[in-house]
Parts: C-alpha cells; structure tokens; sequence
C-alpha cells in the first residue's frame, strides 16, 4: 500500500439480503528518506578522505520526531544531538575504508537507512626532509628534498621562509645556508584529504653553516 485506505466489504445471505461493512481506516505511513553525508568544505561527502588518528562528523538529513543509530557502534566517540542525528567517530586508525550505516526510524517506526565511507589514509608522521650535506661553509648551495609518507600520493610543499630557496613550492630546492640561519621548514600538504583542517605537516632540518676562515696577512 502507497497511500491510506480502508476497505468495504458486502456481504450477502441465501436469501438475498445484503449489508456492508467497513473496515478502520489504515494508514500507510512513508518510508523516511535517508541520507548520509559529511558536511565540509562548503559541499557534502558520500566518501571522505582523512589522514589516520583524526576524527570525523557523520550527518543524517533532519526528519521531526525521527531517531537514529549509526554502525559500526565500536567507532562512534559521542552524539553531537539527543536524537543521534549528528555523531562523532573515534580518532580513527589507518585502515583501506570504513563504511558507517545510519538507520532513521519515525515516531510511526517507519524505518530506512543509508551509507558513506571513510577512507583513512596513513598519517604524514614519517615524512622527512633530506639534504645534500648538513654541514657546509657559508653560502655555499644544498639541495633540500621533502619526502612525504603516508597519504594519497597527491601533495603540494611549502618551503618557509619563502626568501631562503631557489623554488619555494617545489619538493625539490635549492638554499644557501649562512650562520645566522641554519633551521629550514617544508609544510607538506596532501591535497587528496577531504579534511582540509588536518591535511598537512611540517617538517625542519637544521644545516651548520661553517663561517669562512679568516686570513691573516701577517701570517703569510
């Protein structure tokens, strides 16, 4: 049934005489719409891309009366709202994807359900900076390299302060280190995480830049 009715039904006896009864109205209640997102950026998620160890909202659309449970329970942290509508997951670990299930069920116990996934990606935590030489004389080129670990393979560098290499925003660069500077900085950037907020890291490598020696005429 697709919409409220009750039915009438005629009976008749041998000798011909007839009567109706009807039936109570039943009422057909619909099936709640379900639907299970992620809300950032400005837009909505069916599938989100985080870094491992980081948290994540999970939404229902808004329905009055309405309840609501969310699976796997083992990774919710807390609700955000009495009926469950918004959950919050657990730091989550590494792991290919999750799929989370969130099920409605209205004040007339109609029930539907819907899913997202969480893809959780590796965190950054062992990426690296190399350089060509960590001890040099002043002004003397090193080549600096970021090495991103974990991820989704799609970054971008920021190299800081900006006035220090040769290509600020490249993985690769080039710096002259002098004695009143000798700490670098590469902030790496995984563009492939959906969560914006917790998408980078930051690493530091520290050259030694040798003064040049001093000559002493007298000496020579």
């Amino acid at each position: 049934l697709s919409e409220s009715i009750s039915f009438t039904c005629t009976v008749r006896d041998t000798d011909n005489h007839s009567f109706e009864v009807t039936s109570p109205l039943i009422v057909v209640n619909p099936i709640p719409e379900a639907n299970a997102y992620i809300e950032a950026n400005g837009t909505t998620y069916k599938t989100y891309n985080i870094l491992a160890g980081n948290q994540v909202l999970l939404s229902m659309n808004d329905i009055a009366g309405a309840t609501y449970s969310w699976e796997p329970a083992n990774l919710i942290s807390n609700f955000i709202q009495d009926n469950h509508r918004i959950a919050r997951t657990i730091d989550l670990p590494e792991n290919d994807n999750t799929e989370f299930t969130a099920t409605v069920t209205t004040s007339s116990g109609c029930i539907n359900e819907d899913n997202l996934i969480v893809i959780v990606h590796k965190a950054l935590d062992e990426s690296y900076i190399s350089a060509s030489s960590i001890e040099i004389c002043e002004n003397f080129e090193v080549t600096l390299t970021a090495h991103p670990d974990g991820g989704t393979g799609n970054f971008s560098y920021h190299w800081t302060p900006e006035e220090y290499y040769s290509d600020p925003y490249s993985q690769t660069t080039n710096v002259y280190p002098n004695v009143n500077y000798n700490s670098y900085s590469c902030t790496i950037t995984d563009e492939g995480i959906d969560d914006r907020a917790n998408n980078r890291i930051t690493k530091e490598i520290d050259i030694n830049s040798l003064e040049k020696p001093s000559v002493n005429p007298e000496l020579i």
